[in-house]
Formats: structure tokens, C-alpha cells, sequence
């Protein structure tokens, strides 16, 4: 065999080699690939899942369905919401309550739905929480009916009426009762403060809006230091001019002197006044009239003939009645001024005929008529009956 054909024999033969370019579209090609199935099945299975990095106050639902992170936020919340301690106070007194007590209600499904929908906010948004996470506020359902009912409660031991200072009695001793500024519970003004707690987490606490009202009367001091006057000491009646063998006064005691008093607020609400009670006061001195009042007595006179006038055989009596209403009036004003007597009030009344009565101003100028009647052999008892009846028309006017 030749040498040229020997070379020829072992000259290797030409090989074809694909473009660089063609592998590199090719490798990006699988790439695509690979990442759109990725994407699709990163699609599919956060669909039904909560992406990664999601919590709710601090409670990680990465990775957990519908039913898992509402099992999750259930638990999690039964201990960290609806039985949290809730601190209630109106400032004078505080309560212990929890969230369901005021008709705040977690709302575990509702909660968990919101994580879920965070996977459906497309790729830039599902791109945010992978790389920054999402901190979700809890969903929470407010019940305004169970909140007013539970606050309704409250206010029963909460509110209380403005209450004036007043007075009271232990006998004869008078005690002062202290003011009381009212106190209600405004149930709509709490109630628009739970909505806000709702959206705290860790220790709540509520100071109760009260609405407050001062009463009218607070000070009564001077009032009692008058009334304790009063009943330190009798009240005197005095009775001027007192026929003999009249009393000329007579005493009230303090124990009678409360029978007759009433203690009432001014006009204006503003004080106290302490007053005699004005019917058992006229009651009482309409029985003292009794004893005081005198039917007013006409003179008896005789006429002298030779002189023409009337001479009196019997002087009249001038009769007095006890004014009760101007005595009232007094016995008020005394008990003002912490007086210890007070001056009966009685007015004369003179009889018709009185001894200043003149023969001349009565028209009397002469015997108008005269009788005579005989009852000589009357018994003895009809002569004595017979003198008493004409001494009792002797001297009388008519």
C-alpha cells in the first residue's frame, strides 16, 4: 500500500457542532419552563394556603389552610382575647370584665379568610408579604345590644340622684345629712369606647364616661343650729293683762314644740326653713282659745227718775278672742329669731252696752210702760223661781 494511500486512510473525518447561541435559548427555554410550572404550582398550593410570613397579633399562619388557621387564631385567641381581662372603673369603683362580656366577639373564620385572600393579590403583592411579611389585626365582631345590656347592669349599681343636705331628728337632738352629688352612667358614651379596645392588644382597661349633677342644697349648718336652739329650751306663751286668777303664761316644751314644727326647703330649693306647721299650730292655739276667750257682758243699769240717767247696778264685761292667725304670725317670727317668748295676740271686744252707756245716746228719756203682777198665796218654791227670773232680766237693755 502506498504512503498517499495511507495518509488518506487515517485523515479524520469533519464532526457538526450546534451553535452556542441555540444551547444557551435552549437552557433559558428549560428555565422558563421550570419557573412557570414552579410558579403554577406555587400558584395552586397558596390558593388554598396562607403564604408565608402572615400572622395575626403575632399567631404565624404560614403555610396553614382555612381551617387550619382558623383552628390556630381559635386557640390562640379563646386565652388572648375572649376571656382577656378587661379593668372597668367609674373612679370610685372597678369591675372585672372580658371582651364577650361587652359583645366583642373574635371572629377566628373571618380572620383567617383575610390571611388566605392575601394569596390572591397577585404576584406584587404576594412578592411584598414573601419578602416583608403581613401583621394582620384581628376581625372582631362587636355586639352594641350585649354591650348596653351588660352596661345597663352597671348603671344600676353605678347611677344615684343628687340628694340635698338635710336634717333629721333623735329627739330632741338634730343631726345633719351630708349632701349627695348624683352620679349616671352614660351607656352611649361607653359604648363607643369598645371599638377602640378591640384594637389593642394586652392589658384593657375602660374608665366609665359618668355624667354627674350637683344638688342644690349642700349646707344646712344654720338651719340646724336654729332648730337645736329651739329645742334647747321651752317657749313661752305670755297672755297681757290676765283677769285674776288667769294664767298669765303658758310653757311649750320641746317635745311639744315638735308636734307643731316642719322642717322644708325655701321656695328656691337654695335653704332650709324651719316652721311651725301651720294647721297643727292653729289647732293647738284654737284649744289655748278655749281657756282665753270671753264672751263680751252688757251692763245692767237702772233709770233714776229724778236725774234722768242710767246707773249702773251691774258693770259689763269686755269680752277678748285670741287672734290665732296674727299669733301664728308672731310665734313664726319669734321661732326666726330664735326667740324664747312670744306675746299672745287677743283683741277686746266691748259688749253693746257698756257702763260709759248714757240715757240720752240710748234715746232712754222717761217710764215707758210698768206692770204689776200678784201672786199672793204661791207656794214657796214658785216665789223663789219667780225672783230668780226677774233678777236675771233686772237691769238688762233689750
Amino acid at each position: 500500500m502506498s504512503t498517499a494511500t495511507l495518509s488518506q486512510a487515517h485523515k479524520p473525518r469533519p464532526t457538526t457542532r450546534l451553535p452556542w447561541a441555540f444551547v444557551a435559548l435552549i437552557a433559558l427555554a428549560a428555565c422558563l419552563l421550570v419557573l412557570a410550572f414552579g410558579f403554577i404550582a406555587f400558584q395552586l398550593y397558596f390558593s388554598a394556603r396562607v403564604l408565608p410570613g402572615v400572622s395575626v397579633w403575632h399567631v404565624d399562619l404560614s403555610n396553614k389552610t382555612l381551617a387550619d388557621a382558623a383552628a390556630a387564631l381559635d386557640v390562640a385567641f379563646q386565652a388572648k382575647f375572649n376571656t382577656a381581662r378587661v379593668d372597668l372603673s367609674d373612679g370610685q369603683r372597678a369591675w372585672i370584665a372580658n371582651p364577650i362580656d361587652l359583645g366583642i366577639y373574635f371572629d377566628a373564620q373571618a380572620t383567617a379568610q383575610a390571611a388566605l385572600e392575601l394569596s390572591g393579590r397577585g404576584v406584587e403583592g404576594q412578592t411584598q408579604v414573601l419578602f416583608n411579611g403581613a401583621e394582620l389585626a384581628p376581625r372582631i365582631v362587636f355586639n352594641s345590644n350585649v354591650a348596653r345590656a351588660y352596661f345597663e347592669q352597671m348603671a344600676a349599681q353605678i347611677n344615684r340622684p343628687p340628694l340635698d343636705a338635710g336634717l333629721q331628728l333623735d329627739g330632741t337632738n338634730v343631726i345633719t345629712t351630708p349632701a349627695q352629688i348624683g352620679r349616671e352612667l352614660n351607656v352611649e358614651a361607653a359604648l363607643k369606647l369598645l371599638p377602640d379596645l378591640a384594637k389593642t392588644d394586652g392589658p384593657k382597661r375602660i374608665v366609665l364616661p359618668i355624667d354627674t349633677q350637683l344638688p342644690r342644697l349642700t349646707d344646712v349648718s344654720a338651719a340646724a343650729a336654729q332648730l337645736q336652739q329651739v329645742l334647747n329650751r321651752n317657749m313661752t306663751l305670755v297672755l297681757a293683762n290676765p283677769a285674776l286668777g288667769e294664767p298669765a303664761s303658758w310653757d311649750l316644751t320641746p317635745q311639744q314644740l315638735l308636734s307643731f314644727l316642719r322642717v322644708d326647703k325655701a321656695a328656691d330649693g337654695m335653704a332650709i326653713e324651719v316652721k311651725f306647721n301651720e294647721d297643727a299650730l292653729r289647732a293647738g292655739l284654737a284649744d289655748l282659745a278655749q281657756q282665753i276667750d270671753q264672751a263680751p257682758e252688757n251692763a245692767r243699769f237702772i233709770f233714776n227718775d229724778d236725774t234722768r240717767q242710767l246707773e249702773v247696778i251691774q258693770p259689763g264685761k269686755i269680752g277678748r278672742a285670741l287672734d290665732i292667725t296674727t299669733t301664728a304670725t308672731r310665734m313664726n317670727e319669734a321661732l326666726a329669731r330664735g326667740d324664747q317668748q312670744v306675746a299672745l295676740v287677743v283683741n277686746e271686744q266691748r259688749p253693746d252696752f257698756y257702763d260709759d252707756a248714757s240715757a240720752a245716746n240710748l234715746g232712754i228719756t222717761e217710764l215707758v210702760s210698768s206692770g204689776q203682777s200678784f201672786y199672793a198665796g204661791s207656794s214657796e218654791e214658785r216665789m223663789k223661781n219667780i225672783r230668780a227670773a226677774s233678777a236675771s232680766q233686772h237691769g238688762v237693755i233689750v
